[in-house]
């Protein structure tokens, strides 16, 4: 599914992993999670945007890729709510804000 916020595309955390950083490594698939230990499937599984980037994958990938857990939950939290609103969007303009 395309996303996007703002005009431009917002993309899953996976998405990078498969497009961007794993190819960059030049490891196999099997061999990335071997390193982060965690099974192919599970990789797998963020890789087709069917699992999110839990606290503990965020700073695995952050350990493996010297990257900060941060960037990892802030990329998965930016999808989640782009995908609430995609989806749930009338339903939250039905909500009337309360007067200060």
């Amino acid at each position: 599914m395309n996303v996007e916020i703002a005009g431009l595309p917002l993309v899953h955390p996976g998405d990078v992993l498969r497009e961007d950083i794993i190819p960059e490594t030049r490891l196999s698939k099997t061999a990335f999670a071997r390193r982060l230990g965690i099974s192919r499937e599970t990789l797998h599984n963020i890789l087709g945007r069917r699992s999110s980037i839990t606290p503990l994958m965020a700073h695995k990938l952050a350990r493996l890729l010297d990257t900060s857990p941060e960037m990892w939950m802030n990329l998965q939290q930016a999808y989640d709510l782009a995908i609430v609103a995609q989806h749930r969007g009338a339903e939250l303009d039905g909500i009337e804000a309360l007067a200060a």
